[in-house]
């Protein structure tokens, strides 16, 4: 649903609710929006066409099968609680991870419901299909599981009692996703986005922190999970030891009885055995001594070459700046901006970055942002923090003056706002608002609420608009830069008039300029020995994360960005050269381990022979026929000759398309990936029964299809495992996919 009434230069969205709670919107690192409020999660996504439009599902979260919650009888009036017991399970609270999390590569939803269940939500298809979004895991299983191991009954205490209590435990009242952890033995080029799992930090109902630690079943380089994991790495009070320092810190915040407090969780991560380790927790009530918070505790994002942290805490008489230096110590730069309309609540904060790197907190109040408002503040915060009106401020008052004429009010209109957010690269500001009658009684139905959400431009500088870009490179993905792009284009079309200029400033914004220009000709030899991990990082950079295959992507996504799209976009010979020419000089050991392997070493050697030839290359295999029988096609179990990059045909007609990565025909239905921006096909190896985990039971059993022409299960030191794990995007333009 477009909705262009009150925001026409900009687009934006009609939501049918009301919502329920404030801080309710948050922006994916794919571009994806999601609203919470009432008992569903509006998704929200631009989509690329001749103007701005969205493409929006609802996701209905408030729905839980018995294997999400039990039922049980309520608890005594001590421990009873009328969440849990009594409330239809609307969204409380939501955000996105970081990227890695789901399948693809792609960032999960936490949501957390009235009912204190947290619930992961993923994708597990298309993005833009509702029932292809399920939920993968609930988070208090987790808890219901710890407790159960840790927390023994005492003598002294009955068995009802002791019951009760666990109960009470494993309620969820707020959780914060950690950082994404960088993986060093996957990745090391710049722009390169593999990392490790995120934590997950939780707090329960008795006033405890608990460090969750979730393993997905989308690790192909890890066969042996088949299903979401969930477990407590580490927990505290009020009160923990201190601990010795670890290679990956983070410092975490959160409020207990009207208290701002801090502590620092540190990773110890060898392998897949982590331990985390809390620090000690510090009370900051002596330095604020204004205990009211009245709105979101937020941390800045890591933006650029910014060294610092800043923690922004509102309370009833003040905005607190709490500024950490980069040693993740305790001791915080404290300072202070005066409130001047302390009765108002914060409905959402979001930070953004001018070409300076200058570091601002922009803030919507509930009851009305208009201009007169300071909305705007500079950290750290000074004398001269305020800056002034915001431009969704403006389109915020462009949307009551518009809503008070349709309903003839004579500009009786107030905002009511919700929340408030960035776009990846912090160049678009989404706030989420309804209007309301501000000189009488409003009368509607359910069917009647609507909230809308503008969005608003921040810059108009293709410099400026990839500044606030995150200096974690794996929070880079080509659907935010795209939507960056498309931003851009729409306000400053002569910005992209030649696309080489405009390649080597996305370059630059992006800090890649330094990535190597081919295959590095110095790396080690690969052996039987060399770990998997090793090689699949290894694969990356010489096919993904080098300077002409970045290049490459970001010139395929700026046809997307002109909407100069073919309907099949050709495929880059430099790309197909780097892929070709990396997989055959592979060892043949990691080929020889399965008939799948064997097939993809095969055509790529074809290929490779095929191009040389084309170059005039005098040392191009000639061995390779194009009448060699490396495929049979799956339907008359004929010979399928090597003729496009495309598409497959055997000799009696059946036509089939390849896969993008290892140029194998796509035979069986439903086995196929897509990239969610150029629709590239690619073979899903989440589907393919040598991919899976192969439980003791089904051993032996006839009930898989035989697909791709291989049944055999994939060793860990795989040719095809190792491409797969290597390619998590597209190779033509970057995008996850989707399937």
């Amino acid at each position: 649903m477009v909705w262009d009434k009150y925001n026409r230069q900009n687009g934006g969205v009609t939501i049918d609710f009301y919502p329920n709670t404030l801080d309710n919107i948050f922006w994916s690192k794919e571009g994806i929006i999601a609203v919470g409020g009432s008992d569903h999660v509006p998704r929200l996504k631009a989509i690329a066409s001749d103007e701005r439009k969205w493409d929006k599902i609802n996701l209905k979260t408030s729905f839980f099968t018995l294997d999400d919650i039990q039922l049980q009888l309520p608890l005594s009036w001590k421990n009873f609680s009328i969440g849990e017991e009594m409330s239809e399970s609307f969204v409380h609270a939501l955000d996105w991870s970081p990227p890695g999390l789901g399948k693809h590569k792609r960032s999960v939803l936490a949501v957390l419901t009235s009912n204190h269940v947290l619930s992961i939500w993923e994708c597990v298809g298309k993005p833009e299909i509702a029932t292809d979004w399920v939920r993968a895991c609930v988070i208090n299983h987790a808890l219901q599981a710890h407790y159960k191991e840790k927390d023994v009954r005492s003598p002294e205490e009955s068995e009802n009692d002791h019951f009760e209590r666990l109960r009470a435990k494993q309620r969820i009242r707020a959780f914060a996703w950690s950082p994404a952890l960088p993986d060093p033995s996957l990745s090391g080029a710049p722009g390169d986005c593999t990392t490790k799992h995120p934590y997950l930090a939780v707090s329960n109902d008795r006033g405890q922190v608990l460090i969750i630690k979730i393993q997905t079943p989308h690790d192909i380089l890890m066969p042996e999970a088949t299903q979401w994991s969930l477990s407590v790495a580490a927990s505290f009070g009020v009160e923990v030891p201190d601990t010795k320092k670890s290679a990956l810190s983070a410092l975490l915040a959160f409020t207990s009885q009207s208290s701002l407090q801090c502590t620092s969780v540190k990773v110890d991560d060898e392998k897949h055995h982590a331990n985390v380790n809390i620090g000690p927790v510090v009370s900051l009530m002596d330095e604020i001594p204004d205990t009211q918070a009245t709105g979101c505790l937020r941390w800045t994002s890591k933006l650029n070459s910014a060294k610092e942290a800043f923690l922004v805490y509102p309370t009833r008489s003040s905005f607190y700046c709490l500024q950490a230096q980069p040693g993740l110590g305790l001791d915080f730069n404290i300072s202070a901006h005066d409130i001047n309309t302390p009765w108002d609540e914060i409905a959402g904060m979001t930070f953004v970055q001018d070409d300076n790197e200058n570091v601002s907190v922009q803030i919507a109040y509930h009851l009305g942002s208009g201009t007169d408002r300071i909305t705007s503040l500079a950290l750290p915060f000074t004398a001269h923090s305020a800056l002034g009106s915001t431009n969704w401020q403006h389109d915020l008052l462009r949307g009551q003056r518009r809503f008070s004429d349709e309903w003839n009010l004579a500009g009786n209109v107030m905002a009511r706002a919700y929340g408030l957010c960035t776009s990846p690269f912090g160049d678009i500001v989404a706030v989420n608002v309804s209007f309301h009658p501000s000189d009488g009684v409003e009368y509607t139905t359910n069917s009647d609420e609507v909230c809308y959400l503008i969005t608003s431009q921040c810059n108009d500088d293709l410099q400026f608009a990839l500044a606030g870009s995150p200096s974690n490179a794996y929070e880079l993905t080509a659907e935010a830069l795209l939507f960056s792009l498309q931003s851009l284009a729409a306000r400053e079309p002569e910005a992209f008039a030649e696309d080489a200029v405009v390649v080597e400033q996305v370059m630059q914004a992006l800090d890649l300029t330094e990535l190597p220009p081919s295959i590095n000709p110095n790396q080690g030899q690969i052996t039987e020995d060399t770990p998997v991990e090793l090689i699949v990082r290894q694969v990356r950079q010489n096919i993904l994360f080098n300077s002409d295959s970045v290049k490459s992507r970001i010139s395929q996504l700026l046809k997307y960005v002109r909407a100069d799209i073919p309907k099949t976009p050709p495929l880059d010979a430099t790309v197909v050269l780097k892929i070709v020419t990396e997989i055959s000089r592979l060892p043949h050991f990691v080929a020889d381990a399965s008939i799948l392997s064997n097939s993809i070493m095969q055509i790529h050697c074809l290929i490779l022979a095929k191009l040389q030839a084309r170059t005039g290359n005098a040392d191009a295999d000639t061995s390779h026929s194009e009448e060699e029988e490396i495929e049979r096609c799956e339907i008359c179990h004929s010979n399928i000759p090597f003729e496009s990059l495309r598409w497959a045909k055997c000799v009696n007609n059946h036509q089939y398309p390849r896969c993008t990565l290892s140029f194998l025909a796509i035979q069986t239905p439903g086995t196929s990936k897509a990239c969610s921006i150029c629709n590239a096909q690619y073979i899903n190896e989440f589907i393919m029964p040598g991919f899976k985990a192969q439980d003791s039971k089904d051993a032996g059993t006839d009930g898989d299809e035989v697909m791709q022409g291989t049944s055999d299960q994939e060793p860990p030191l795989s040719l095809a495992r190792i491409l797969f794990a290597a390619c998590d995007r597209c190779v033509c333009c970057g995008g996850k996919f989707t399937g």
